[in-house]
Parts: structure tokens; C-alpha cells; sequence
């Protein structure tokens, strides 16, 4: 017993290490590539064919046994056959109709040919309509994919390319859908009879000798419709009228004879868009309207001896043309005519068709009518047919011109120019015309329009009003009004009458001038007055308006102590600066209330020494200081003195 259970112990270990080497021996495999595990692929056993149904050729697929098949590519679950063509231009998968999900043993589909691709349907009847085209690509295969598993199921060639004759009875033609057509378009007619095959062609003949019309292709709709093309371009028109005749592929033949007529009509017009366009310019013609336009028509434009050609034509349809009108720029302006002439030289003019209308420049105003003498000017100029690079100018009989020095082109209807008026003398008013001239040397005008002025100029004031002799004085702005370009300024002394020149005058604005004035060590001290003269003589003189000191002008830098108590005497109090003369005088104030403190000690130029008697009736307040200068010059130091109550 301990022997056999010693015998099946070792067994046991036996197969358990055995099955650990085979389990090795598979993750192994598969981790290496050596063993694949791939999803069952669907069974089933199809029959493949090329049947003629209804007089076309088409590929079927009869499902004989086996798995049931879903056809929809995106469905999930279940098994998923793809069905694919391949043909020597490429390989496309066929789509299903709407309503065939699934292909299940005993069913058949049908695979037919549309422009978008190949189709599937599970329907017979499907295949009747025109849309449903045979199959005739060869040689093809057809393939049947698990597109789960991604493996073949079954594949079938068509190589045999010989497409067998059809024949049976001589057609019969019974009329055309429409029995005319015109000359120079493609008429696409329906033929109607009966006995048509697939592959029956059709054509337009006459026994005259003239040539036939062939159908460029025919469409085989059922045995008793053709849908078929015939090009009509270049071809004689009838009558007598031209028959109609089918030939079957096996060669037998049917005819309608005098059924169709080819008409050749005068073309007709009936109006342009647009129907204007500017001298110089160039105009697309959207629309030609009109009838019975041919391919290759030409199309001019007329006024009188002048005749314009419509260029980049293209004849869109028997109603409409479009193209390019080039308008010389010295075609004359008013009503135009059309002309169309069709390949067959037949003619049409319809008169009053299209105006060609000016180009030239007119003014119809600026933003100001007004400019000032000596000054630089900006206007905006309004009116019509303006063109880039177009020019300006200001002229009046007897006077130079005045060009502008630039213009910049907005629009056709705007400029933005400038005028300099430097040098220019007043004029009346509205005496000046405004002239535009464009690149083509054109001209427009509005008379008597622009006015120049050159009022008077005022002074007002000098910033600074006082300056101290023997140094330079930057004038920052000396204020008044109609100051001009290039004026001149002298401050003189009105009881000496010495004078003095402004120098490095410039003018930012008609209110204003800027410079500086030199004054010589002895210039004579006290009032100046000031006086501008324009360009133009015109002048102006503010009396009194600046003042002269021998000395620089006094400084007030602190003051120690800086508070003292009302009813006592404070000292000795020392105020600091610069510029102090002899005799100079000191002042509290606060509003109304102020205090005159003449020095009791000494003076110099930056020291003052003196003492504060303050009144016991005084508001207590924080004073400001003023020192005053014999000359009149003073200076200020603000709330610098505290009055203790």
C-alpha cells in the first residue's frame, strides 16, 4: 500500500510539472509569435456568378449554407462579411442598400454599379431602374472577408471578357421626348420605340448627303427607351428634318423618319449686367442675357465708330453669356449697343444696351473753404472719379497757382491734401477755383471756392514778462493771435526807444511764438513794449508787456526763526536767499492781513538780518514771506512764518 501510494505521489508530481512545461511552452509561443490565436472565421459556402437580368450584366452572391452573415461594416458582435471588388484600377468594398442587414443561407445578393460605387440589394426588382448600371469592369475579382476574423472566406474571378451579342427583333423608333434641338448645344433626348438592346446606339441622319448626327452615348433605360446624347455644335440645320435611327448591337435597325428638326436662330438679346462701366475701366459682365447664343459667339459693344470687344468670353448656356469689357479711357461717354454674332454669322444688335459714363475728376467741396496766410493747411476734398496719384491745386486768374505738396487718395470720391500758405497774401472772398487733375491728365473744378485770410495779429502777454539785462531770455510763449509763419518780434524800451530783436523765432501755432531775446549788459532797465509784424505788414504792439531789471531776480531759501508769539518782539531773525539789494523790504502776509518789516540789521546779497515786532492783535496764522527789491523785483517763500497766539 505505501508503495503503491508512494507510486501515484510521483505520478501526481509527474503531471504537474508536465503541465507547467507545456503552459510555459504556449506563453512562450505566443509571446514570441510562434503560436497565433486567432477568432473562428465565418463558414459559409457561397456561389458567385455574372448573370444578365433585365438585359444588364450584374454579380450575385447565393448564400448555399453555413453561417448567417451580417453585411454592415460597423455593426458590433456577431460575424461581419465584407464584400469586396477588385478590378485593375483599384479595390472597393460594396455598400449595402437600406434594408439588407444580414445574409443568411438560401438568400442571394445582387451587386450593381452606380456612379458613387458598387451596391448590393437583395431585391430582383432593384435592378430594373436606370440608376442600377451593369457591372462591366473585367477582369475583376470578388472577395468575401471576415472583416472580425480579417480572413478570406472566398474569392472569385471574372476573366473571360468576351461579352456574348446580344440579338433579337429589329427595333422600332416611335418619336423622340422633344423633336427639335439647336444648333451649337447638346440635345440629350429620350428615344422612344420598342425591341432596344443593351448597347444600342443612336444617330440623326438625312439622305441629302449631309452628314450624320451620332449620339455621343446612349443610355439603356429598358427595350423600349434610350436616353442618348447628340452634339450639335457645327451642324447644319434643317430642313428637311432628320431622321432618327437606333441600331441594336447585333446590327439590326430602326428608324422614325422626318422626325427631328435642327433649328439655327438669330440670336436675341435682351439686356447686360452691369449696364454701365466708367471710361477707363474695367468692367466683368456677369450676364449677357438674351437666346439662341452659340459657342464661340463674339460680342462687341458699339458707339458710333468706336467698338469695344467683349474679351474672356465664355457662352454659358443658350441664354447667357459672361466676359470682359475693357473701356478705353477716351471712349466716348453715352448709350452703347450689344452685338452678338453666333457661329453661323447670324447677327443680333440691340441698341441702348450699356452707357459708358466720364471719368472726369469733379469737386464738390472741402471740409473749409477757409486758410489761413502763412500757415500749412490740410483739407479733405469731396467728389467723384478721383484716381490714385491724382493731384490739387488752388489758382485764380492773375495769381500763381498753389499746388498742393501732397494728396493722399481715400477713395474715388475723397483726397486728403496739404497747401502751404506761406507767402501767399489775403484774397477776396471765394476767389480761388479747386482743381483735381488724375493720373490720365484730367481735370475737375469747382470755381471760386477757397478763401485765404490774414486778419490783423494780436498781442496779449510774454511768458516770462520780466527778464534781467546782460543775459538770455527764453520766451516760451508769447500769446496772442493771428501770428503767421516767418513774422518778426521786437521788445523796446518806450522811453529810449531801444530796441530789441527776438531771436530763433518760430511760430507752433497762430497763438502763439517762441524765442529768446538777448539783452545787452546795458540795456536800459524797466518797461518794454512788444511788437509782431507778419509777413503781410500787418502788426500789432502790447505796451508795457515785459520789464527789464538790472539784477537778477531775489531768492528766499529759509528763514530762522520760523514762529514768534503776537504782542513781542522777535530777534534778530535771519532770512536767507540770494539776490538781495540794499533797501530791500520784507513782508508777512496772510490774505488781508500783512506786516511791512523794514531791516534793522544788515543786508547783503544772501543774508538778511532783522527783528519782528509783532502786535498783540494779530490773528495768529502761518504768513508767507515776500522780499522786495528796490528794483521791484521781489520773491516768495510760502507759509514760511508761524504767528503764535
Amino acid at each position: 500500500m505505501k508503495t503503491e501510494r508512494a507510486f501515484s505521489e510521483v505520478i501526481g508530481v509527474i503531471l504537474i510539472i508536465s503541465l507547467v512545461l507545456i503552459l510555459s511552452i504556449v506563453i512562450i509561443g505566443l509571446f514570441f509569435g510562434s503560436i497565433s490565436l486567432q477568432p473562428k472565421s465565418a463558414y459559409i459556402l457561397p456561389e458567385i456568378g455574372n448573370p444578365t437580368l433585365y438585359d444588364k450584366n450584374f454579380l450575385l452572391v447565393f448564400h448555399r449554407g453555413g453561417d448567417e452573415v451580417y453585411l454592415n461594416a460597423n455593426r458590433k458582435g456577431g460575424d461581419v462579411m465584407g464584400v469586396y471588388i477588385d478590378t485593375p484600377s483599384g479595390s472597393s468594398r460594396v455598400q449595402p442598400d437600406s434594408g439588407i442587414g444580414v445574409l443568411k443561407p438560401g438568400k442571394t445578393i445582387y451587386i450593381y454599379y452606380t456612379p458613387s460605387g458598387y451596391r448590393m440589394t437583395d431585391v430582383r426588382s432593384s435592378l430594373i431602374p436606370p440608376s442600377a448600371m451593369e457591372v462591366i469592369a473585367c477582369p475583376l475579382s470578388v472577395r468575401l472577408v471576415d472583416e472580425n476574423a480579417k480572413q478570406l472566406i472566398a474569392i472569385w474571378n471574372l476573366t473571360d471578357c468576351e461579352r456574348p451579342v446580344l440579338t433579337g427583333p429589329a427595333p422600332t423608333v416611335s418619336g423622340l421626348n422633344t423633336t427639335t434641338g439647336n444648333r451649337g448645344w447638346p440635345a440629350v433626348r429620350l428615344v422612344n420605340g420598342a425591341n432596344f438592346l443593351n448597347g444600342a446606339i443612336a444617330k440623326l441622319n438625312r439622305s441629302d448627303g449631309i452628314a450624320d448626327i451620332g449620339a455621343d452615348g446612349c443610355t439603356y433605360i429598358s427595350s423600349k427607351q434610350l436616353l442618348c446624347t447628340f452634339n450639335l455644335k457645327e451642324k447644319t440645320p434643317s430642313l428637311p428634318r432628320y431622321n432618327v435611327v437606333v441600331t441594336n448591337p447585333d446590327g439590326k435597325q430602326g428608324m422614325r423618319a422626318n422626325h427631328f428638326t435642327l433649328n439655327s436662330q438669330a440670336p436675341a438679346i435682351s439686356g447686360s449686367t452691369p449696364g454701365s462701366g466708367k471710361q477707363g475701366t474695367t468692367v466683368t459682365i456677369t450676364r449677357l442675357r438674351g437666346n439662341y447664343f452659340q459657342p464661340d459667339a463674339v460680342v462687341t459693344y458699339n458707339n458710333g465708330t468706336t467698338s469695344i470687344p467683349l474679351t474672356s468670353i465664355n457662352v454659358v448656356n443658350m441664354t447667357s453669356i459672361t466676359g470682359t469689357l475693357v473701356i478705353p479711357s477716351n471712349a466716348p461717354t453715352g448709350y452703347y449697343s450689344v452685338t452678338v454674332t453666333n457661329t453661323d454669322k447670324k447677327t443680333v444688335t440691340r441698341t441702348n444696351r450699356f452707357t459708358v459714363t466720364s471719368n472726369t475728376p469733379t469737386v464738390s467741396g472741402l471740409n473749409s473753404t477757409t486758410g489761413w496766410a502763412g500757415w500749412v493747411i490740410v483739407r479733405n476734398i469731396s467728389g467723384t472719379n478721383f484716381q490714385n496719384g491724382a493731384t490739387a491745386l488752388f489758382n485764380r486768374t492773375g495769381y500763381p497757382d498753389i499746388p498742393a505738396s501732397s494728396c493722399t487718395y481715400i477713395s474715388s470720391a475723397r483726397l486728403i491734401c496739404t497747401f502751404n500758405l506761406v507767402g501767399q497774401a489775403a484774397s477776396p472772398t471765394n476767389a480761388y477755383n479747386v482743381v483735381v487733375t488724375n493720373p490720365d491728365t484730367k481735370q475737375g473744378m469747382r470755381k471760386n471756392y477757397f478763401t485765404i485770410t490774414s486778419a490783423a495779429p494780436t498781442v496779449t502777454s510774454s511768458v516770462p514778462a520780466s527778464g534781467q539785462r546782460g543775459t538770455a531770455i527764453s520766451i516760451t510763449n508769447l500769446i496772442g493771435t493771428n501770428f503767421q509763419q516767418g513774422t518778426t518780434v521786437t521788445y523796446w524800451h518806450y522811453p529810449t526807444g531801444t530796441s530789441y530783436s527776438l531771436g530763433s523765432v518760430s511760430v507752433p501755432k497762430r497763438t502763439q511764438i517762441a524765442g529768446t531775446l538777448t539783452l545787452p549788459p546795458g540795456a536800459p532797465t524797466g518797461a518794454y513794449n512788444i511788437t509782431v509784424t507778419n509777413p503781410d505788414g500787418q502788426t500789432a504792439t502790447r505796451r508795457g508787456a515785459f520789464t527789464v531789471y538790472a539784477d537778477a531776480k531775489p531768492t528766499i531759501t529759509g528763514i530762522s526763526p520760523g514762529h514768534g508769539q503776537r504782542g513781542t518782539t522777535v530777534t534778530p531773525v535771519t532770512v536767507t536767499g540770494s539776490g538781495f539789494q540794499s533797501g530791500a523790504r520784507i513782508r508777512l502776509y496772510n490774505g488781508s492781513t500783512y506786516l511791512y518789516i523794514a531791516p534793522t540789521g544788515t543786508v547783503t546779497a544772501t543774508r538778511i538780518t532783522t527783528s519782528f515786532s509783532v502786535g498783540a492783535t494779530v490773528v495768529p496764522n502761518v504768513s508767507s514771506v515776500r522780499v522786495t527789491n528796490p528794483d521791484g523785483q521781489y520773491a516768495i517763500l510760502q507759509r514760511a512764518y508761524t504767528i503764535d497766539p
